[in-house]
């Protein structure tokens, strides 16, 4: 037992891409969690989600897209290529299967590594297989082993300015943010924070770090996302609290 936040009902985010999961999403989410290899597909997400909204009486302006990627991000293209080849090449495709099978509750060990990953009917989190099977690629099972090992998502390799030039045209096909997975931990959020973080606020996209550490801001998440402290009256969890 404990007294409520501030915000009252904690901020609804919700992760799933199946079926199930996007019609969730559409009828109860503030903010949506999602994986995709491309923003191609990340852009067919949105706008499919937004579908669903509108047919259940929600504005697509009533909650956030989160779509996770991972940022190599370094002072030089060369660099950030050599980060990610140095993960690539740590990792056994058997990691990625004992990955696979747990999440998707299917024993993928049992196929040769070149089969073709849509050809394999599986249960699970659907949600991150059709990241592959919608992928504007065909997949075979060790490669997506390999790439789920490091997460099924959008690998941006480069420098700030061409990393946030990539964010912003993500932001374009309906982004609001990033969930940033981190293959290397810290390294991936110290680089994050040392190179792109300054490019992202020079060009406005982030709010600029306080001057003085005592001023910084006491708002809740809600109110940093949405400027809201509490569930609008049209949400369905609204009259609950």
């Amino acid at each position: 037992m404990c007294a409520p936040t501030p915000q009252r009902t904690p901020v609804l985010f919700q992760a799933g891409s199946s079926d199930r999961g996007r019609e969730f999403a559409a009828r109860h989410a503030e903010a949506v969690f999602s994986f995709h290899l491309s923003r191609d597909g990340f852009a067919s997400h949105a706008e499919d989600i937004a579908d669903r909204a509108t047919a259940v009486g929600r504005r697509p302006d009533s909650y956030a897209l989160y779509p996770a990627v991972t940022p190599y991000v370094a002072p030089t293209a060369a660099a950030a290529e050599r980060l990610r080849d140095r993960v690539v090449d740590a990792i056994d495709p058997e990691t990625g299967l004992v990955r696979l099978s747990n999440h998707l509750n299917h024993d993928y060990d049992r196929y040769d590594l070149d089969a073709p990953l849509s050809d394999i009917d599986a249960d699970g989190i659907r949600g991150a297989l059709r990241a592959f099977t919608e992928d504007d690629r065909d997949w075979t099972v060790g490669e997506a082993a390999v790439r789920y090992a490091r997460y099924p998502t959008a690998e941006l390799v480069g420098t700030p300015e061409t990393v946030a030039d990539e964010l912003e045209r993500w932001g374009a096909a309906g982004a609001n943010g990033f969930v940033v997975m981190a293959p290397l931990v810290p390294r991936t959020f110290d680089d994050v924070r040392r190179h792109l973080v300054p490019e992202l606020r020079a060009r406005g996209l982030l709010p600029a770090a306080p001057s003085d550490p005592s001023t910084a801001t006491t708002d809740t998440l809600r109110e940093r996302l949405f400027g809201r402290e509490r569930l609008p009256e049209s949400h369905p969890g609204h009259p609950a609290e």
